[in-house]
């Protein structure tokens, strides 16, 4: 026989009987569907569906868990993958925040298709009446439904609205989501149908409350109804069930054993107001009174304030104005109790949230005058209180900007009040900071750039209300609950978890957190230093324009732009996106700099002599001022390190390259020399990690420094190289074949096969330039900043710098991190090394993309070449390069548009490029040459001559008539005239007055002379 000393063992018994069914709260097995039909999604169907097709980027410490919540989503049945060769119809956007502990919360802005969507209705009884109808003197039980809007089913053919896309993906809803405002109607009338033939019991959304006065009969029927419900496909939440209880909390009341109260919390903020100290105080306690004048005779206990209005009266308070006050407190209290019993879920309903320095306070009103007008205080006694609340703010909260807090306001205001404004169909909030009217109404959340908006108006989003602004001295008992709030109780789950949320700050695409930095050091060799945190706090404390600055962020901008000082009007279009961080100005996630750190700023950004694109994209994630980008666009074009080099002739259409899989599989290698002295540059081709070392010339120096790159990094599977002695040496490829390494080469004189090593070296040659010590050593601390800036700085492509993609983050360089922003500190960071190659997989596959797509412009096909065509090469070292002065034969063709070149003359074999040889019956469509001086004949065309010839030498040269056929005047020493041979002249340049391609013209030589020529095994390298 059950007994009231027994219940809590016969709750424990209820929750063991029915733990795999009713109570069943596994995350691992599908949730079962709720008795009813599915629900359907009705949308106009002239409205054009709303497509986002850029995936939120998911930060690198949260991509596991967001992966396993998709999983276990996908396990409950709640979603699915969208199926392949499915069109896109909706397209929402998935958004996160970072929860209490720093996981992330996963939602999906609904917006737009609540906007467009035809809700069903379904009655519910007001929450007051259902508490009422509670008899007094029974045993109650309270159940709350466990992911209750998930048990109900999405018709197939609507699954495709509520489509939402990831980096892994697309996925839509199968059960009804939350956010969606047509899932409250739809499992209510759902939840309704399952227990209509249920007794003595009330329900309010997921809340159900079952009495009796027989506790016996009570037992049974809770077993009756726990097995109805699971039969039914609905889930009950075991750390909420209350059972056989003579006091339960129900529907945000407190059921008693004689009646109902309102929950203590929403009297103590009145109850607890404190005694005022000063004539403002008064004023604020005259305006809390008059708002519930309207419910009773107010006037004889307010006349002892009365005189204290007057700026004629001093303020004292004496024992008189203690008692009145406390009178009007009591007052107060019973007209709140009084209100909260006549709410009225059918009225119009108007929450006055308010926000100071000390606390955010509220209060809901509903109207119940009958004027046409549906602005809160149209009629004197029209609009009754039912609810007040606030808190003291947290030390964080103490800190946001006004609008910020006013934002604060209205979310923390929705959530304490929601069982009475969750579901409201004619909610209104007023508020007097005019901006929130557009932020927290239709903007949408991709436009919120300041991430606590972002955050505070997601928190609103389960909320359909109408926003408007009016003038604070209409709303002064909102703006007295928000400066002298109650205290609330720190134990309260749901206050700790608010005050969590909001005083974090959050990261964006890739982990911004950890890139909230100030400044760097000078790059220059005679000084270098890091600007701290401390030093950028102590510059902006001085500096006046940014102490002004201060000033505003923390109590408000004026209306308009030109009521700013002129020297702060630069800030006024980014007013809203400004905080405070440790006396530090944070602009979204950069540190706003002061005038005197400004030029280190800019060395250290330029420390690696990149381009403007790279130096901004580097302070994307760091720095700020207005005007930055034009500072940083003067610095570089002021470096005279940086000044550029120009094209030849339009490339050869780009050939796919190989794609490595993981960091330093395939590298590529290339020397360069600068003030004389040799440095090998060697750049991973995966994550374009720069390695940069001087060395001799010569394989043995090579080797050396080979070697030595192999133990530091590992061996790689490809080295491409173009071809030079150190490369080709025996040595080299002995020690090339012992390590397993394949050798890729490049053809002579042709960057763009070997572009990535390339690249490397002009990047390494800007840098070097005048930070190497007196002797050419890269071992400078100058270097050093210089590659640190480099292989911290993202990709334009991928948006992952080069130590993110080896080491899982950025490495610690001269700029300051934020405190508690380090990696290390964060407890998420071990998904980085399990997650970052996948990410880098995908994010390759773009920046290859683009390479290839870059290369594709200003290209021209060339025709190829077959052995035995005779060419002429394009000579590319030496005093006279450019210029096509030495002929050879196509004996074989290689890949990649090359092919090997036998020199006339030397008999030497050469690979060259498509792009540096011309077929010789090219030269039939050259520029001919001007007019010669009638003193001197024209040279005659070989291009076209049958009788051109080709020497053993390989010199082109055109044989001489027989004197009977040849009309063409000829010159001698001695006045007659001769035939002289046309050739080429190695390395002597042409001396024809025409240029004539390929062929040279020359006067005959006052006196004999020698031709000097070069060794033939010289003729293919460059000599002084």
């Amino acid at each position: 026989m059950p007994s009231p000393k027994s219940t809590e063992v016969m709750k424990n018994w209820l929750l063991e009987r029915f733990a795999s069914s009713t109570f069943n709260i596994c995350p691992h097995q599908p949730l079962p569907a709720m008795t009813g039909p599915p629900i359907e999604i009705r949308v106009d169907p002239d409205v054009q569906p709303v497509v986002t097709r850029r995936p939120p980027n998911v930060p690198v410490h949260w991509q596991e868990e967001v992966s396993e919540q998709l999983k276990r989503d996908v396990a409950l049945g709640v979603i699915e993958r969208v199926p392949p060769n499915t069109p896109v119809t909706w397209l929402h956007s998935m958004v996160l925040t970072p929860k209490s502990d720093g996981t992330p919360c996963r939602t999906v802005d609904l917006q737009p298709l609540n906007r467009h969507n035809v809700r069903e209705t379904h009655h519910t009884i007001p929450p007051i009446k259902q508490a009422k109808a509670i008899p007094p003197n029974t045993f109650k039980t309270v159940t709350d439904a466990w992911n209750g809007f998930h048990s109900i089913e999405i018709r197939p053919e609507d699954r495709h609205k509520t489509t939402f896309v990831t980096e892994q993906g697309r996925f839509r809803y199968c059960r009804a989501p939350m956010g969606f405002l047509a899932s409250q109607d739809a499992y209510t009338q759902r939840y309704d149908s399952i227990i209509t033939d249920v007794p003595r019991k009330t329900k309010c959304v997921d809340d159900t409350i079952m009495w009796d006065t027989d506790l016996n009969e009570h037992w049974w029927r809770v077993i009756d109804y726990l097995e109805l419900v699971g039969r039914n496909g609905v889930i009950l939440n075991p750390a909420k069930f209350q059972f056989a209880s003579k006091e339960a909390e129900f529907a945000g009341f407190q059921i008693t054993k004689t009646g109902v109260k309102p929950l203590p919390k929403y009297l103590n903020a009145i109850a607890t107001f404190p005694r005022p100290s000063n004539i403002t105080d008064v004023r604020a306690w005259f305006g809390l009174v008059n708002q519930v004048s309207h419910y009773g005779r107010t006037t004889d206990m307010m006349a002892p304030f009365k005189p204290l209005l007057s700026p004629k009266v001093s303020f004292k308070w004496d024992s008189e104005l203690e008692e009145a006050f406390q009178r009007s407190k009591k007052a107060i209290i019973d007209e709140i109790e009084i209100g909260v019993e006549i709410f009225d879920p059918s009225k119009r309903t108007c929450l006055n949230p308010d926000w100071s320095r000390t606390g955010v306070g509220y209060w809901l009103r509903q109207k119940y005058c009958g004027c046409n007008s549906n602005i809160p205080g149209c009629c004197a006694d029209g609009w009754k209180i039912t609810l007040a609340g606030s808190r003291f703010l947290r030390n964080a909260e103490k800190r946001y900007a006004p609008i910020e807090g006013e934002a604060l306001a209205v979310a923390w205001a929705l959530e304490d009040s929601r069982f009475f404004t969750m579901g409201c169909r004619d909610l209104i909030i007023t508020t007097d900071h005019k901006p929130l009217v557009k932020i927290l109404g239709d903007q949408a959340l991709d436009d919120i750039t300041k991430p606590r908006l972002f955050r505070l108006k997601q928190r609103t989003l389960m909320w359909q209300y109408q926003i408007m602004h009016v003038p604070g001295k209409t709303i002064p008992a909102a703006d007295a609950t928000s400066r002298y709030p109650s205290t609330t109780d720190e134990n309260d789950e749901a206050n700790v978890v608010n005050a969590l949320s909001t005083v974090r700050i959050p990261a964006s695409t890739n982990d911004d957190l950890e890139n909230l930095v100030v400044a760097t050091a000078k790059s220059s060799t005679d000084s270098l230093g890091a600007v701290t945190w401390c030093r950028v706090k102590e510059c902006t404390s001085t500096d006046n324009e940014l102490r002004v600055l201060m000033s505003l962020v923390e109590f408000g901008f004026p209306p308009s732009r030109d009521d700013l000082p002129e020297d702060l009007q630069p800030y006024w279009q980014y007013r809203e996106r400004l905080s405070l961080v440790d006396e530090v100005i944070i602009m979204d996630h950069r540190i706003v700099i002061p005038r005197a750190l400004r030029n280190e700023v800019l060395r250290a950004l330029h420390a690696a002599h990149q381009g403007t694109s790279r130096m901004q994209s580097r302070a994307l994630g760091a720095v700020f001022w207005p005007g930055i980008t034009k500072e940083i666009e003067s610095t570089r074009s002021r470096c005279h390190a940086c000044w550029g080099m120009s094209p030849s002739q339009p490339r050869m259409p780009p050939i796919q390259p190989c794609v490595p899989n993981n960091p330093f599989q395939a590298i590529a290698a290339d020397f360069c020399v600068l003030h004389g002295i040799g440095y090998l540059v060697i750049v991973d081709r995966f994550s374009g990690w720069p390695h940069v070392v001087a060395s001799r010339s010569g394989a043995k120096g090579f080797i050396s420094a080979l070697i030595k790159y192999f133990a530091t990094y590992g061996v790689p599977e490809e080295l491409s190289t173009d071809g030079g002695p150190e490369f080709t040496a025996k040595e080299t490829a002995a020690l090339l074949q012992r390590w397993g390494v394949k050798h890729r080469l490049s053809s002579a004189y042709h960057p763009q096969s070997n572009g990535r090593a390339e690249v490397a070296v002009k990047s390494m040659k800007r840098l070097l330039t005048s930070h190497t010590d007196a002797n050419g050593s890269p071992d400078t601390e100058a270097v050093a900043a210089g590659l640190l800036q480099y292989r911290n700085t993202p990709d334009p492509q991928t948006g992952m710098s080069p130590a993110q993609i080896v080491f899982g983050g950025n490495l610690r360089d001269l700029l300051p991190i934020a405190p508690e922003t380090q990696i290390f500190t964060n407890p998420m960071v071990h998904p980085v090394w399990r997650q970052t190659w996948e990410k880098q997989e995908e994010a390759l596959r773009l920046r290859f993309a683009k390479q290839v797509d870059d290369l594709r412009h200003n290209v021209r096909q060339i025709p190829p070449l077959v052995p035995g065509n005779k060419v002429v090469l394009q000579n590319q070292t030496g005093n006279h390069s450019k210029r096509w002065d030495r002929t050879g034969v196509i004996v074989d063709t290689k890949p990649y548009d090359q092919y090997v070149v036998k020199v006339n003359g030397s008999g030497r074999l050469t690979l060259r490029n498509r792009r540096f040889l011309r077929q010789i019956q090219e030269l039939a469509n050259a520029k001919q040459p001007s007019p010669l001086p009638p003193t001197v004949p024209q040279a005659p065309d070989i291009t076209t001559s049958p009788d051109c010839t080709e020497s053993q030498d390989g010199k082109l040269t055109t044989p001489t008539k027989d004197n009977s056929e040849d009309t063409t005047p000829q010159l001698t020493n001695g006045g007659t005239t001769q035939n002289p041979p046309m050739e080429y002249s190695d390395p002597a340049p042409p001396q024809a007055q025409g240029p004539v391609p390929g062929v040279t013209s020359a006067m005959p030589p006052q006196r004999p002379r020698r031709d000097r020529r070069p060794p033939a095994y010289l003729r293919d390298y460059v000599t002084e």
